[in-house]
């Protein structure tokens, strides 16, 4: 039988265990370095009893995109799905698993069209209801679903109107619909929009410079060709 010197030696140490568990948690939530991380979550944490309220749906999103660092694509999936069996249906995570789904599988657009159900009810952290917008949008243009892509495409440059690639997946839409002004209009927002990508910007040039030329603005149309061909 314990004593209470024993017994308050007992809760010292359990307390001290409790402070350097913490300590590990915040390092590999904090760390620069995903391997480091990734150590700490699956040897030190996650499977850990005295930490299994400390947990959150974001450690599981932090494990996963340290996973993506490393170029591990079937640990990420694995990791959100773990996220989910313990946080389920949390909208953090399905977002983040929506990213990882391919293009035209139908488990991803179930889950962007989930987290539309609730856009009224949760205001999201690590994402935004653009980005699902335009997700869904591009995954009708992918699919050739043009008229089915057009509405949301034109939700998410209304509620993301400085989001380049929302801009580049309307004028992209456009432009397959043979709305060429209309994809010139679009495609010139994506252009000026601060932080365009590369990809992005060719896209944009490409499609461009072929509306202008439907348009029978050739000259233009083949500038605009130009600017995309060394992107």
């Amino acid at each position: 039988m314990l004593n209470a010197t024993d017994e308050g030696l007992k809760n010292t140490a359990m307390e001290w265990i409790c402070l350097s568990l913490t300590a590990e948690l915040w390092l590999a939530r904090t760390s620069s370095s995903p391997a480091e991380s990734i150590k700490l979550y699956t040897e030190r944490i996650l499977n850990n009893s005295l930490l299994h309220n400390t947990i959150t749906p974001f450690d599981y999103i932090n494990l996963a995109d340290c996973y993506s660092s490393e170029e591990n694509n079937d640990e990420e999936h694995r990791t959100i799905d773990l996220g989910l069996n313990q946080f389920k249906d949390n909208p953090e995570l399905l977002f983040r698993k929506s990213l990882v789904l391919p293009y035209g599988s139908k488990e991803k657009m179930d889950i962007l069209q989930k987290l539309l159900s609730i856009e009224h009810k949760y205001r999201p952290i690590n994402f935004d209801y653009g980005i699902v917008y335009n997700n869904i949008a591009w995954d009708y243009c992918c699919q050739q679903l043009y008229n089915d892509g057009l509405s949301y495409a034109l939700k998410a440059v209304k509620k993301n109107p400085e989001h380049s690639s929302s801009w580049e997946t309307l004028g992209e839409i456009y432009f397959n619909l043979e709305k060429y002004q209309d994809c010139v209009s679009a495609m010139t927002k994506c252009i000026s929009c601060d932080g365009a990508n590369m990809s992005t910007l060719k896209s944009a040039y490409l499609f461009r410079g072929k509306s202008l030329i439907e348009l029978g603005k050739k000259k233009d149309g083949k500038a605009d060709l130009k600017k995309a061909s060394p992107l």
